[in-house]
């Protein structure tokens, strides 16, 4: 993000947060198509947020969705240009960590399904359902699915 005085190496600068530098408001990550950022106080002289709204710079994509992840609440948040303005009204800090979900427009994938389990139960005599779960790299990542199609098979 801008104004946090570093270039993103690609290794999570861990160097520059341990000496202070970066976002006064907490850390900014990113997979595929989201942001997330971590409004923390405290560690390395993070202030985490105050106010009303938060406003960060550059998103280069168009966002799409903003959400708190503490909750799974929507937020309101305007984008002028690369620059996201987030609509904090209403939120109240996580003594851990506040999480806010940046959702763009972006279709690039760096992480791809890794693992599909699919399982089948028997409903009547002529119906099966199938539930499909999906993983990204990790299993703790899940994938949502819409819509999924089939072939049937006898």
């Amino acid at each position: 993000m801008s104004g946090s005085g570093y270039t993103d190496d690609g290794l999570g600068n861990i160097a520059k947060f341990e000496s202070g530098q970066g976002p006064n408001w907490g850390y900014a990550m990113s997979r595929d198509n989201n942001i997330y950022l971590h409004l923390i106080e405290g560690p390395d002289s993070k202030v985490g947020f105050s106010g009303n709204s938060l406003t960060i710079s550059p998103v280069i994509d168009t966002v799409t969705s903003v959400s708190l992840l503490n909750n799974d609440s929507t937020l309101s948040f305007t984008q002028t240009g690369q620059s996201v303005t987030i609509n904090l009204t209403g939120v109240v800090r996580d003594p851990v960590d506040t999480i806010v979900k940046i959702v763009t427009n972006n279709p690039t994938r760096k992480y791809k399904l890794t693992n599909l389990i699919v399982t089948g139960e028997q409903i009547t005599s002529n119906k099966l359902q199938v539930k499909v779960e999906g993983y990204m790299t990790y299993p703790a990542l899940k994938v949502r699915f819409t819509p999924i199609s089939y072939v049937y098979e006898q």
